[in-house]
């Protein structure tokens, strides 16, 4: 993943583990220890909450250092007729 300019310049490059732990690079692959150009949108292209640390998937919060979702499922307490 990665992020240019409109020059086509990569100016940001994303490396994810497995649990989508996020690992930022500038062009040439420098480690970087946060997004320069406020990137919000992260792993699978959800929102991530850098104050809290989560990815917001809408319903519910996913923790990239946890690998799980923090909240139960909320269609999971559906009942289905």
């Amino acid at each position: 993943m990665a992020i240019t300019d409109w020059f086509q310049n990569v100016t940001e490059r994303y490396k994810y583990d497995a649990f989508g732990g996020a690992h930022i690079y500038d062009g040439n692959w420098n480690a970087r220890s946060s997004s320069v150009v406020s990137n919000r949108y992260q792993y699978t292209g959800q929102e991530w909450w850098p104050e809290m640390g989560l990815h917001n998937y809408k319903a519910r919060f996913y923790s990239s250092e946890l690998g799980c979702f923090i909240q139960q499922d909320p269609c999971a307490s559906m009942q289905w007729a």
